[in-house]
């Protein structure tokens, strides 16, 4: 209605509004693009977490497929931080998949790592840490206690506002590289402090109390493999996802050959059997 009111009024009125137009359509151009960023921005956190439900669901293809379409859209929104946060959420779930080459996982984390690049975030601490598990998962324990290191560096060159759930998750990947690399001492104590951060019945509380279980079935596999069962005992089996799974899989492959024998051994991997693509 402008348009035409300037038209009938003057040349030079129109002329102007024409001018105003045309100048106004890169702004405009702008900000759609930022919309669609912030789409993409935003479709793309929701995608990873898809993909993680899947994948606790035991259905890693279409985890694998709400990934993928994670990582399309991190790219498509231009943020480097979120794309770094979200592979390495990823490789976060995928560590626990007994089906997956870890090696192509460990890639997967260091191209998180890439994305976050030096200054210290809170991507970069998640990225440094899932790499860290990833190493230890695999047997690397020198490596993987390097990680941990660095991990800790980063995550202390941060401002005191930075994310607490960094600090909690640090605890947490403390007790893990700390329990699959055999030292009983540091694994206990990390173990005690992560469990403060979560109250029973929390996944990540079981999740910390079979790593406990595996720390002791180096040394005592009877007990280790009954706290095992309690554990699982006692959780519904819905709640026994792919992630408890492959903590519970752990105290199997801490056992010595000679306890695996063991009938609480033996039902403890019965319970775990399953566990695989659907």
């Amino acid at each position: 209605m402008a348009i035409s009111s300037c038209r009938a009024t003057s040349t030079f009125s129109a002329s102007k509004v024409s001018a105003s137009t045309v100048g106004s359509a890169p702004a405009r151009n702008a900000s759609r693009g930022n919309a669609q960023r912030d789409l993409a921005h935003a479709a793309a956190r929701h995608a990873a977490l898809i993909g993680g439900k899947w994948f606790d669901l035991g259905n890693r293809r279409e985890a694998h497929r709400w990934w993928a379409q994670a990582r399309q859209l991190s790219e498509q929104s231009g943020d480097d931080l979120l794309a770094s946060w979200l592979r390495g959420w990823e490789a976060g779930y995928r560590r626990h998949d007994p089906d997956e080459d870890l090696d192509s996982v460990l890639l997967v984390a260091r191209e998180a790592r890439r994305l976050a690049g030096d200054a210290p975030s809170a991507p970069l601490v998640a990225a440094l840490g899932v790499e860290a598990a990833i190493l230890s998962t695999i047997g690397r324990h020198d490596e993987a206690i390097t990680a941990l290191r660095r991990t800790e560096e980063t995550y202390e060159r941060l401002s005191s506002s930075g994310d607490s759930r960094q600090g909690r998750a640090l605890w947490y990947d403390r007790t893990l590289i700390y329990t699959l690399a055999g030292d009983t001492k540091r694994a206990e104590d990390a173990r005690h402090t992560a469990e403060s951060f979560y109250p029973a019945g929390h996944r990540t509380a079981t999740l910390l109390a079979l790593y406990g279980a595996a720390l002791h079935a180096r040394t005592d596999p009877a007990e280790g493999t009954h706290r095992a069962l309690r554990l699982l005992d006692a959780l519904p089996t819905e709640r026994r996802d792919t992630r408890v799974i492959s903590a519970a899989h752990l105290i199997i492959d801490a056992l010595p050959e000679k306890a695996r024998a063991l009938p609480s051994a033996r039902e403890l991997r019965a319970l775990t059997v399953g566990a695989r693509s659907a």
